[in-house]
């Protein structure tokens, strides 16, 4: 009988580990680092930056602060806002990301681990 319980007991734990681990991976897929601001909350887009950090798979260390204010004239102006040079950022709508910034989105916006190894996250503050 003893047995019995502690075979009981091993597989209750296990679900639970199951079931813990089950739920932080649905955590991990539904949750992000970026938040929605209310419109009567949010700061004013001219006040808020536009930060991008690249670490590439040479040891190359990219940082770039660009006030909202510059990106909404590059936009809104050319209507393209690109990056060249680093195959991860080529590929990023920075229009939509506008967009995102405008809607009330703040925080991590994208996070990109590309193929080759490069880490490119961009977020807004």
């Amino acid at each position: 009988m003893t047995e019995n319980l502690i075979n009981l007991l091993k597989d209750a734990i296990n679900d639970k580990k199951k079931a813990v681990k089950e739920y932080n991976n649905h955590l991990d897929k539904n949750l992000s680092n970026k938040i929605e601001v209310l419109e009567n909350l949010r700061k004013d887009i001219n006040e808020m930056m536009l930060r991008i950090v690249v670490n590439s798979s040479d040891g190359d260390k990219v940082r770039v602060n660009l006030p909202m204010g510059i990106v909404k004239v590059i936009v809104e102006g050319s209507g393209e806002f690109t990056v060249n040079g680093n195959k991860a950022l080529e590929n990023i709508d920075f229009n939509q990301i506008w967009q995102m910034v405008q809607n009330g989105m703040i925080g991590e916006l994208v996070s990109i681990e590309s193929s080759d190894g490069d880490f490119v996250t961009i977020f807004v503050e």
